[in-house]
């Protein structure tokens, strides 16, 4: 599918270049899956953040998997998390108030 989006752009501008490599597009395909697949849970790296962290997602988001911000919670000593029912990647936006309300208490204490 990124490919034929791709097609698309050179047919309407033949001038066009995306502006990067293929090197680079697959090195960055590669960095994102990796991101997504859930960690061993025996290896918390995230411990060592003390940080507020305050972690939005949707219920059923198949983009940064949801079950990922569990795990991030979990190894995050001083986190929020919450999800967001029935939505996915763009949950903040289906959410908006809820999303506003919940970033003004996390930034207020």
């Amino acid at each position: 599918m990124g490919y034929a989006v791709l097609k698309r752009f050179s047919e309407r501008d033949p001038n066009w270049h995306p502006g990067f490599t293929e090197q680079t597009f697959l090195a960055q395909t590669e960095a994102i899956v990796g991101w997504g697949e859930v960690p061993d849970s025996t290896t918390p790296l995230l411990s060592a953040i003390k940080h507020p962290v305050l972690i939005i997602n949707g219920s059923n988001d198949h983009m940064f998997a949801t079950a990922n911000s569990y795990v991030m919670f979990q190894q995050l000593t001083n986190a929020i998390l919450s999800l967001y029912p029935d939505s996915a990647h763009g949950s903040l936006f289906q959410y908006p108030e809820l999303f506003i309300n919940e970033a003004i208490y996390f930034l207020d204490h």
